[in-house]
């Protein structure tokens, strides 16, 4: 016989169930609210993995459009604070050319991203600075002949581009694109003085994470519009700069007072 002290729970005679513990089974033998979601988030990022694995082997990568509004969220001032115009020139080969690469990644790295990124750069430029600049900002593929009205010329090269999906951003139950880009950009004033040159790297910019997206393209598309738009607003602070000081990036006005 057991022995009862008073004000004590009776001792249970029976084994504990340790098939069903009660971390994995709750009382009415349903499966807990933390332990579904685990299954859930598993099962979807299997579905993400197959869903790019899908696209690289269907060939469901498209050539990405420039897209405005992917653009107009990014830009850091909607009132122009900068007096005069900027004039932002490009080559015409880096304008056309087809940028076609597989992700740095090894998820998704069977497929390929398809853009005109030299395009992107060119609207993008126009855009960010016609927000800066009072008199706006205007595109040429050459520079005009003798002194221009543009108070500042701007030309951007693209000297790399890169893209990867991340899953380790969100501990591997969502992926995140990403993208970056890495220009050489040259500044001058209207009469040709160099006022700027400088590298600028935006380092990997998210397009949005996901869980299953039936068009992971696209957000790369949109990671790549974000990070053009990074590294021009890195440029228009570095220009204003150099109109208010003198000095900028790897031009001082010493060296220019000694030139």
């Amino acid at each position: 016989t057991q022995a009862k002290r008073e004000g004590c729970p009776p001792v249970r005679d029976e084994a504990p169930n340790v098939s069903s513990p009660r971390s994995y089974s709750s009382p009415d033998g349903s499966t807990p609210t933390p332990l579904r979601s685990f299954v859930w988030m598993a099962a979807m990022k299997r579905l993400a993995i197959l869903i790019l694995l899908a696209c690289a082997a269907s060939g469901c990568g498209h050539v990405a459009q420039y897209r405005t509004e992917y653009v107009t969220s990014q830009i850091r001032h909607f009132t122009p604070h900068i007096d005069g115009e900027a004039l932002v020139v490009t080559d015409p080969a880096q304008d056309e050319k087809l940028y076609t690469r597989h992700p740095s990644s090894l998820t998704g790295m069977a497929m390929t991203f398809d853009a005109k990124v030299g395009l992107f750069l060119r609207e993008v430029m126009v855009k960010v600075l016609s927000h800066t600049f009072r008199g706006g900002a205007k595109h040429a593929n050459k520079l005009p002949q003798g002194t221009g009205t543009s108070r500042v010329v701007v030309k951007p090269t693209i000297v790399d581009f890169d893209y990867r999906y991340n899953q380790l951003k969100n501990l591997g139950f969502a992926v995140t694109p990403e993208a970056k880009v890495e220009l050489q950009v040259s500044v001058s004033d209207s009469h040709g003085a160099l006022l700027l040159e400088k590298r600028y790297e935006s380092g990997f910019v998210s397009g949005g994470s996901y869980m299953v997206d039936f068009q992971p393209a696209e957000k790369i598309n949109r990671a790549v519009h974000r990070a053009l738009v990074e590294v021009t607003n890195q440029v228009t602070e570095d220009i204003e700069q150099a109109l208010n000081q003198g000095t900028i990036g790897n031009v001082s006005a010493k060296a220019a007072e000694e030139g």
